[in-house]
């Protein structure tokens, strides 16, 4: 998947989507809800707070569109309390596949190692 594509997909405003239905519980056409569906919203929106936590382009202490996370990384700001429970979660993040069976993603994986070794570096700063 391309960056820009995955981006748009695990953004705030899809678990938001996603938050609303599953409080409601069922679909506009009367169709049950799936009982997962808070997880996805919940995972969703954990990326959408990741990639703004590695992404900041704001060098001032302005929250940018009410995303404190996607300011630049400073001493003191919330990426620190963060990246701690971002490294837990992304630990034990799985997936269920169609036959009920716990898979880990490679990517995510991958993602994991690499975010564990950028917190490490920024910890020197």
């Amino acid at each position: 998947m391309k960056v820009k594509n995955c981006v748009k997909v695990l953004s705030s405003t899809v678990a938001a989507a996603l938050i609303y239905t599953a409080n409601f519980g069922t679909y506009v056409d009367g169709r049950p809800v799936s009982s997962t569906l808070r997880n996805t919203a919940e995972t969703v929106l954990f990326m959408d707070k990741l990639f703004d936590s590695v992404n900041g382009t704001t060098t001032i202490k302005q929250i940018s569109r009410g995303k404190p996370l996607r300011q630049a990384v400073r001493e003191g700001s919330a990426h620190h309390e963060f990246w701690v429970d971002a490294i837990i979660k992304l630990d034990k993040l799985k997936f269920i596949d169609d036959k009920g069976v716990e898979k880990s993603v490679p990517s995510v994986k991958k993602y994991y190692y690499n975010f564990k070794k950028l917190y490490k570096v920024m910890a020197v700063f």
